[in-house]
Formats: C-alpha cells, sequence, structure tokens
C-alpha cells in the first residue's frame, strides 16, 4: 500500500515516547513492503534534516516555529481553536499536503495525533483515501491532571481552561476519521464513547529489541527508572510523585 503519515515533528532522534511510537510504525511499515510518504512539520525546538529518516520513507518537511507566545496564549484564549493546538497550524504545510496528494496516489493517510486533525479539510479534498488517527494520548486529560498538580493559581485555571477546550477539540474532530488507533486499551475506550460507529481499536508503541540481557532481579536493590523525556511535564510529574 502507498501510506502518507502526517507528524507534528520529524520523529527522530529516538529520545522520546512521541518519536519512538512513530519511529517505529514508519520503520515496519517500510519493512512489510509498504510506501511511506511522511509529511513532518519540521519545527524549530526539535529541528532535524529530512534526510535523518531517508531509508525507511520519503520525507518531506515543512518548517515552523510553535515556540509559545504572551500573545499566542491571548489569541488562543480567545479564538476557536486551542493554542497548543492552532500553533501547528501552517498554511506551508497546507499546500505542501495538496501538492504531494496532487501528485501522488494514497491507499491510507496516517495522522500521528489529534492536533494534526486541524489539516483534515485538505486532506478530503485531494484524497479518497481512509485517513486514520494515531492517537497518542487522550490530550484533554493530560491538561485536566496537569491542572489538578498545579499549586500556582493563575497557571491552574489556565489550565483547566485548556483542558476543556481541548476536550471539546478531540470530541468534534476524532468522529471525522476513518479509524482511529490509541495506545492503549483505556485511551481507546474513551474514543469509542464518543464515535460509536468509528473502526477503533489499540496497538502499544513497539521498539525493536535487540536480544535481551538476562538480569537476576534477586540482585538488584528497590529502584525505580524513567525512561521518558523530562521536557515533558507529565514526565517529570510523574518523577516528582516517585520523589515525594
Amino acid at each position: 500500500m502507498n501510506i502518507l503519515q502526517i507528524t507534528s515533528r520529524i520523529p527522530f532522534p529516538l529520545n522520546d515516547g512521541g518519536n519512538i511510537a512513530t519511529y517505529f510504525v514508519t520503520d515496519y511499515l517500510k519493512k512489510l513492503g509498504h510506501k511511506v510518504t511522511l509529511a513532518a512539520l519540521n519545527t524549530k525546538k526539535h529541528h532535524q534534516k529530512p534526510e535523518v529518516l531517508s531509508d525507511i520513507a520519503q520525507v518531506f518537511a515543512t518548517d515552523i516555529d510553535t515556540t509559545v507566545t504572551i500573545p499566542g496564549l491571548i489569541k488562543g484564549f480567545f479564538g476557536e481553536l486551542p493554542y497548543i493546538v492552532s500553533r501547528f497550524w501552517s498554511t506551508e504545510f497546507e499546500q505542501q499536503l495538496a501538492h504531494i496528494l496532487q501528485q501522488k496516489t494514497f491507499d491510507i493517510i496516517q495522522l500521528e495525533g489529534v492536533y494534526m486533525a486541524i489539516y483534515l479539510p485538505v486532506l478530503r479534498k485531494f484524497s479518497k483515501a481512509k485517513i486514520v488517527l494515531r492517537a497518542h494520548n487522550v490530550e484533554h486529560q493530560i491538561w485536566q491532571r496537569l491542572s489538578e498538580n498545579e499549586p500556582a493559581l493563575h497557571k491552574r485555571l489556565y489550565m483547566r481552561y485548556l483542558a476543556n477546550k481541548v476536550r471539546r477539540f478531540e470530541e468534534e474532530y476524532a468522529c471525522k476519521f476513518d479509524g482511529i488507533i490509541a495506545i492503549t486499551e483505556t485511551d481507546a475506550a474513551w474514543f469509542k464513547k464518543q464515535c460509536a460507529t468509528t473502526q477503533i481499536t489499540s496497538i502499544s508503541a513497539g521498539v525493536h529489541l535487540a536480544k535481551p540481557e538476562q538480569i537476576s532481579l534477586e540482585k538488584l536493590k528497590p529502584t525505580v527508572a524513567i525512561l521518558g523525556s523530562l521536557e515533558w511535564a507529565p514526565n517529570v510529574q510523574g518523577l516528582e510523585w516517585f520523589l515525594a
């Protein structure tokens, strides 16, 4: 099959959950014989050369600055879309997607993360492919949990407001997909409640493992190890919970 994968960043290096979840989908689709085209926003914060993935996909990258700004926060507060979503909007990227879809025919279009749903109109306009959401999280739940553990009142209130706005966005856009693949059964259950007629399943994030080293657990002292990016607030929050 010809598959178009759309991402909010180039999934490299493999140093956080989002990159790992996206990269290995691309990698194993290629290994299974599918032709993968990857259209990615190339953020200023995580900028990568598109060539880093040239061995597994044809990559089209569009530069974008998603830096959070005060004017952006204010605009997002009054705008229709949550700021966490609208900062991923790029007219240039929309035009790039239109160009790709006019040059190629795809069987499947997979969006990595619900925030990429803002590009659904251009995808529907120029393609008859089935469009699938790879839901890395139920995003509003993350913001809700962050708000519950935020000590600063003004930040807590904003996070709560953002969580509600993201929830409405997810409820509106999730059912516009032809299928949804969640990371966990719990997330899949939430989407099933919203979209009774949409095909929904869960597939955990996969990785390629070398032959595992045998470790005797009897020799290990009680230990907590964290594998995750500390740039992502929920990971920091979880670590602080263990250390408290």
